[in-house]
């Protein structure tokens, strides 16, 4: 497995661990405040849902990007030269 992926998958195994969590949380406090609403959790869990999805793909652009450079470098030129 390539660097590029397992940071990939580590990011996402985070995310999905982060959003869970604070989901759990959010459920334990809301059984405890019926009363008030209180802030926006649930407008934040998205928002940190939708920070780390980005993170991973763009883990994964640059990752993939990278590697198609490396490729075209490392290989040899065939031909002449313009």
């Amino acid at each position: 497995m390539t660097p590029g992926v397992l940071l990939i998958w580590l990011l996402i195994t985070v995310q999905v661990l982060v959003v869970t969590g604070r989901a759990v949380l959010l459920k334990r406090r809301h059984r405890a405040e019926r009363t008030s609403p209180g802030p926006r959790h649930p407008a934040a869990a998205w928002g940190l849902w939708g920070t780390a999805t980005i993170a991973a793909v763009l883990v994964y652009a640059t990752a993939d990007t990278l590697r198609d450079t490396h490729v075209n470098c490392a290989a040899p030129h065939s031909g002449s030269r313009p």
